[in-house]
């Protein structure tokens, strides 16, 4: 469930630097790395004192960095995931199902924070950052529920799309993000082969504030002890999501484009004077309509037709999408996207937490 946290730690003592890669101010008219005017970042137990702009550690369990901020004061940022924790540092594919897994996992962390001579109350550091996630083994290809992906707007966030697979919604303060994990696990080497397509779904809270607002949790022990709320703010978000998709308004790929054009082009050669509407009564509007936007729909039949066509199958796509949302949504059921929208909807919410606790990673082929 819980994937990468950033943690925030405002006391700490070390009792040796020698586990820290240490990072410079390049001091004008000196040399870089000169010891002059070089701020006191901390003082370790045996009397060393390590200076510079950060300190930094990295860990196959997490990284640790020790900087000072602009008010001056020192602050120490463990960027960890737990997952990876859990399986010693080896992959985040398994997911932490349990409160008992993710307090064994703070247990290894302080362990090893230990071992570098880093001492601190972990269980009080502030959550900078939290990302939650499921994953979900899909009944057919990933590029097939890229339909549904493809026409999801959330309100309040930012849509983009990254190595043609990969879906952000996102603010300043959260980013939602939905990924081919099957690609990924191949590419990572982390599998040689997996036999079942994956879809990683993840909902990254990038703020303290906002951890606070939706969470209600500010510390590492407010999460062990809320943990339970964790599945039920997840499954808000994938319906928050998931009912952003709205057929009506996302315009069709540029080859989609072409081919709608092709279509209309060859209809209206063997067609005869009604030709548009044998057209319409054979793919149907409600079809047309979600592959493609309104005003995408009229510029093609426009060139195909003319202006006069193109208003009148405007005019239609505009009582169309006047039908009350419930209705649309009633009708709509055994469509395309409709179908991969809840089927994807169901696997994430109601089969999610089964195959966290089945950890069914371990039963994919390596």
């Amino acid at each position: 469930m819980v994937d990468t946290l950033h943690l925030l730690i405002s006391e700490f003592t070390v009792t040796r630097g020698g586990h820290f890669s240490i990072v410079k101010y390049p001091v004008p008219g000196g040399q870089m790395g000169d010891e002059s005017n070089q701020p006191v970042l901390f003082r370790c137990e045996d009397g060393t004192m390590v200076t510079g702009r950060k300190a930094y550690h990295n860990g196959r369990l997490f990284q640790l960095t020790v900087s000072r901020t602009k008010a001056g004061k020192v602050r120490a940022i463990i960027h960890l995931s737990v997952p990876k924790v859990y399986c010693g540092g080896l992959n985040n594919l398994k997911a932490i199902a349990s409160r008992e897994q993710f307090i064994e996992c703070v247990d290894k962390i302080r362990s090893a924070l230990g071992g570098i001579g880093f001492r601190c109350d972990l269980y009080s550091a502030r959550l900078l950052e939290v990302h939650i996630f499921r994953d979900a083994y899909l009944n057919q290809s990933y590029s097939d529920y890229q339909y549904v992906l493809n026409r999801v707007e959330v309100r309040g966030l930012t849509r983009r799309i990254e190595h043609e697979t990969t879906y952000y919604w996102h603010n300043t303060q959260e980013e939602i993000c939905v990924y081919w994990k099957s690609k990924e696990v191949t590419e990572k080497n982390y599998r040689k082969v997996v036999l079942l397509d994956i879809l990683r779904f993840e909902y990254r809270l990038q703020k303290l504030e906002k951890v606070v607002q939706v969470l209600g949790m500010e510390t590492v022990k407010d999460l062990m002890v809320g943990w339970d709320k964790l599945p039920v703010t997840f499954d808000s978000v994938c319906q928050r999501v998931l009912s952003g998709y709205e057929p009506f308004e996302m315009a069709g790929s540029i080859g989609e484009l072409a081919e709608l054009e092709d279509q209309l082009s060859n209809c209206r050669k063997q067609g005869g004077r009604f030709w548009m509407r044998e057209y319409l009564a054979e793919i149907g509007l409600r079809s047309l309509v979600e592959g493609y936007s309104a005003k995408t729909v009229e510029e093609t039949v426009k060139r195909v037709a003319g202006p006069t066509q193109a208003y009148r199958v405007c005019k239609q796509i505009e009582k169309l999408r006047k039908t009350p949302a419930s209705t649309r949504v009633a009708s709509d059921v055994g469509t395309k996207g409709s179908d991969l929208c809840t089927e994807l909807l169901n696997k994430l919410i109601l089969e999610g937490k089964d195959l966290e606790e089945r950890q069914f990673w371990d039963l994919l082929e390596s």
